[in-house]
């Protein structure tokens, strides 16, 4: 196993080392071009990544790359946010944060990334001060290191995540995230590190995410009304459709069927069909934050109208099962 284990490590490392001489001649034939120090900087960046090549003194040239890309298209928000993970990577957390708000707020305030990675790199802060704190370890160092204040800020850039694109923050990782924070929201013991309240870090979830989240299904609720309305099946004054409405369209052959190539029935119409999806994302996503703060009805609830609003979604089918 061992030698099996030096060997895939001395692959990765060749393979590195070609992309590396291969982007590098890229650059040379074109060093105007923004792509090409982008993409070394994407390269080194998970070179110096833990879970990447793990070679720290990659972590430096990621940061000189991407920055070397922003000057060169200084209005884009995705590389602007790919240096803010490399000044993060690189023990420089404050700079990281700095970079992040001004992508936010000064470059593109619509792109549902940004607050993403800031969320992100905001809790993996409070997570790292909270291992420093529980083995009596030196702080980190360059920025914030308030544990409670940096776990409220990780959930208000998640809500501004939301808010801006629920599909951003619900992926195949948002259990495992809800999680991290439920377990990062506890009060770390025999510690004054914090200013904030531990009434506020136990409701941090309800506080953010599950309003945000609360929000946004009221907003999708009365696109679906408003929809339905316009093409005159539905004539109710609540933005709420109701289920059973939702049904015998759904088995109408003239709303919902079979598409080209497919084997779930989904609704025929593409604008209805993004609008019932996005619903149904949002109500999965409060059932699982309503089971993870002591709301016993409201899950079965949130399933149950995610499932009508999409009958054909696996993963609303399996929470329903449980």
């Amino acid at each position: 196993r061992l030698k099996n284990d030096q060997a895939r490590k001395t692959e990765e490392l060749f393979r590195l080392r070609q992309s590396e001489k291969i982007l590098m001649q890229a650059h040379d034939l074109n060093p105007l071009n923004t792509d090409h120090y982008a993409n070394l900087g994407r390269l080194y960046l998970w070179w110096g990544d833990a879970t990447g090549g793990n070679d720290p003194s990659k972590r430096p040239l990621a940061v000189e790359y991407l920055l070397k890309a922003t000057q060169r298209t200084p209005g884009n928000a995705q590389i602007r946010d790919e240096l803010a993970v490399a000044y993060a990577r690189n023990d420089r957390f404050g700079k990281a944060i700095e970079t992040l708000d001004y992508s936010q707020h000064s470059i593109d305030p619509t792109f549902a990334r940004t607050p993403f990675i800031k969320g992100q790199l905001l809790l993996e802060r409070a997570l790292a001060v909270r291992d420093a704190l529980q083995a009596n370890q030196p702080l980190p160092a360059d920025g914030a290191t308030d544990y409670g204040k940096l776990i409220l800020e990780a959930g208000e850039a998640f809500s501004d995540t939301i808010r801006l694109d629920p599909t951003a923050y619900v992926d195949s990782n948002y259990k495992s995230r809800v999680e991290t924070f439920v377990s990062a929201a506890r009060p770390v013991s025999g510690t004054t590190n914090t200013t904030v309240s531990p009434a506020a870090l136990n409701n941090v979830l309800t506080d953010t995410l599950m309003l945000s989240l609360q929000n946004e299904r009221a907003e999708q609720e009365k696109r679906l009304a408003d929809y339905l309305r316009e093409r005159g099946v539905y004539n109710g004054s609540d933005n709420t459709v109701p289920a059973d409405l939702l049904q015998s369209l759904f088995t109408n052959p003239d709303w919902a069927g079979i598409q080209t190539e497919g084997w779930e029935r989904q609704w025929l119409d593409s604008n209805l069909n993004n609008i019932t999806h996005l619903d149904a994302l949002v109500n999965y996503a409060l059932g699982y934050v309503y089971g993870k703060t002591a709301h016993p009805n409201e899950p079965t609830m949130s399933y149950t109208r995610a499932l009508a609003l999409e009958p054909s979604n696996q993963l609303v089918q399996q929470e329903i099962k449980k």
